[in-house]
């Protein structure tokens, strides 16, 4: 029975297809190409462009907009291919300063796929930064670790519900590099992190964390009710 990120999928609409074999999947994925509308796995489009660039355009007024901004800005994003975190490097102003947190692959793979897109997409040249994550959390892609629920009930004590596959990643480069800084007094510029979603696979992501003996034996839902309340009753710590 579907759970988690398919279970939503299909309630909306999402035909699943699947290929007995690498060699068919790519053909498949070649004869979609073909048609209007493709997009591959991970969003790895220049057409990705058009929308990103209307997501940055809103960061920046909301940015402008922020009490706390005082002339610069830091922004955040958990990346697979890196496709948002380059075409907001690309559209946002140069005070606004994004960074990209591997969570797929190591920073080499980041950038790797980064600079393949920009040449796909003109080749502007303009990157954002890659902000590797903590060692603890940068292990196999999807795989469950004492570290990551550690950051995702952190995360959730500061007033933010992340997924475990990206988000908690994320979080982790963002609190050992800019949160660590400011508790030493360090400069403090406006920081925001672009919470990606993915919520509804959190089930199945804990389903994989209780097979492995990391939630001592607690119900799934009861951990997820625990840290979604506590996201939302907490008061952040940081702004």
């Amino acid at each position: 029975q579907p759970i988690g990120n398919l279970q939503r999928a299909l309630s909306l609409g999402m035909e699943l297809v699947e290929h007995p074999s690498a060699e068919q999947y790519v053909a498949g994925c070649a004869a979609a190409r073909l048609d209007n509308g493709f997009v591959p796995q991970g969003g790895a489009s220049a057409e990705a462009e058009i929308g990103v660039a209307e997501l940055a355009e809103q960061l920046a007024n909301w940015a402008q907009a922020h009490p706390a901004l005082s002339g610069e800005a830091d922004l955040v994003i958990p990346a697979g291919t890196g496709t948002t975190a380059l075409f907001l490097a690309r559209h946002l102003p140069p005070w606004l300063r994004v960074h990209a947190v591997p969570c797929v692959g190591d920073a080499a793979y980041l950038h790797s796929q980064m600079v393949s897109l920009d040449i796909a997409s003109g080749a502007v040249g303009r990157l954002p930064n890659i902000l590797s994550p903590l060692a603890s959390c940068s292990g196999p892609f999807g795989q469950p670790s004492e570290a990551l629920l550690a950051i995702w009930r952190e995360a959730a004590a500061h007033g933010v519900l992340l997924d475990l596959l990206y988000g908690a990643v994320a979080w982790s480069a963002m609190s050992s590099t800019f949160f660590t800084s400011r508790s030493h007094g360090g400069h403090c510029s406006l920081l925001l992190y672009l919470n990606c979603g993915g919520h509804e696979g959190l089930q199945s992501q804990l389903a994989r964390y209780a097979r492995q003996g990391l939630l001592q034996g607690e119900p799934i839902d009861g951990v997820l009710a625990a840290v979604e309340e506590t996201a939302k009753l907490a008061v952040p710590k940081y702004s």
